[in-house]
């Protein structure tokens, strides 16, 4: 048989590459339920045999674990013409896909309004409530964590590890090479803390950051520990186990409570201090919250949601 050329027209084809990375997903999700099978079966005519494909069986389970990242941008409308966070962090989650060594499903939980602003390669999870649907004093809308899990787990995609990180996080390109080492290492509920990028939104040109500037965000010397947990990953039957009630992302105490939930449920949990795995970052600790009333007032709901549960 002939063909003409070798061109390979997809390698500059934006659409068409998007599509290939849709292909493998479909593919991994044919593939995974068929080699469990075999796996679960295991029949082979000797006890050679039975041990090379058990051998094989145990690899391909660690390999094939699906991964979904959920991230809520709310609020894009309220980005700054010249620096806008979020872009920067959807950046480092499709740099870090590209990077991983095994498909990840990137998805974004949205309301309406912001739906627009995820880059095509994401899923939607739609969102519904907020507070300022569920509160008659605010105008402020911050969504409610449990929609979200709860979409996901109704969305029908096939995963075993859910990623949540704030929207606010950006991530390292080996970020998601950094999960599977720590899935298989036997840890089923685990959180990175993140680091601080000191000396505010502006590269060494003096310019905001941007996704070309990633690199340079990594390689910084300025970097604070930080405490507070803003990035965890929760295997699939915890997650079904965990009701975070009316609990909204946005302020203090939505963390706490879904570290101690997710905790209790696990076999093996584990909290990575800030430098021990390097995985994630956050540029600056202003905590605005502190001068903003009407997020003062939110908190003091979001903890009686708490308090509630």
């Amino acid at each position: 048989t002939y063909h003409l050329g070798n061109e390979k027209i997809r390698h500059k084809s934006a659409p068409l590459i998007r599509l290939i990375k849709q292909n493998i997903n479909n593919a991994v999700a044919v593939f995974v339920p068929f080699w469990r099978y075999r796996c679960v079966k295991n029949s082979r005519s000797t006890d050679e045999d039975r041990l090379i494909i058990g051998e094989y069986c145990t690899s391909l389970e660690l390999k094939l674990k699906t991964i979904v990242h959920v991230i809520s941008p709310y609020g894009i409308d309220n980005c700054d013409a010249h620096f806008c966070p979020v872009n920067l962090v959807m950046g480092s989650m499709l740099r870090a896909a590209e990077k991983s060594h095994s498909p990840i499903l990137l998805a974004t939980a949205t309301f309406p309004e912001d739906a627009a602003a995820a880059p095509p390669d994401f899923i939607r999870l739609p969102l519904t409530r907020s507070t300022a649907t569920e509160y008659t004093n605010t105008t402020k809308a911050l969504p409610v964590i449990q929609e979200m899990f709860d979409g996901l787990q109704n969305s029908g995609m096939q995963y075993d590890y859910v990623i949540y990180t704030n929207v606010d996080i950006i991530l390292h390109e080996d970020f998601y090479n950094i999960v599977r080492d720590q899935i298989r290492a036997g840890y089923d509920n685990f959180q990175f803390n993140r680091q601080t990028v000191t000396g505010g939104n502006i590269n060494s040109k003096g310019d905001p950051y941007t996704v070309q500037d990633l690199d340079e965000i990594f390689s910084s010397q300025e970097m604070l520990l930080h405490h507070g947990t803003d990035c965890f990953v929760i295997e699939k039957s915890i997650l079904k186990k965990v009701d975070m009630g009316n609990i909204f992302i946005g302020t203090l105490g939505f963390a706490n409570m879904l570290l101690l939930q997710t905790s209790y449920f696990a076999k093996q949990p584990r909290k990575f201090g800030t430098f021990e795995t390097n995985a994630t970052y956050h540029f600056g600790n202003d905590q605005i919250w502190r001068e903003d009333e009407s997020l003062l007032r939110l908190l003091e709901l979001n903890m009686n949601n708490v308090v509630d549960l």
